[in-house]
């Protein structure tokens, strides 16, 4: 069952300028998130690394960050030198 509210003891504005000027949106508000399927590096991170190529040689080939060439080293269940 709901309840009754007594509107005169309820404030109008519940929002201050303070807080209205809290929630506009800003430019830091909007984080850009970019997907990628990882998987699809996989085997050419596989190559390239038992061709003797380092992790931070395969980041700079692959576009990739040299922990996530790491990560896809392990994957394919290479082992790191």
């Amino acid at each position: 069952m709901l309840e009754t509210v007594d509107l005169k003891f309820v404030q109008k504005n519940l929002v201050t300028p303070s807080l209205q000027q809290a929630m506009w949106p800003k430019s830091h508000d909007f984080i850009h998130l970019e997907i990628r399927n990882y998987d699809k590096y996989l085997a050419q991170v596989a190559e390239l690394y038992t061709q003797g190529n380092s992790l931070r040689e395969i980041s700079r080939i692959a576009d990739l960050s040299k922990t996530k060439v790491r990560d896809l080293v392990l994957r394919a269940g290479i082992p790191l030198r």
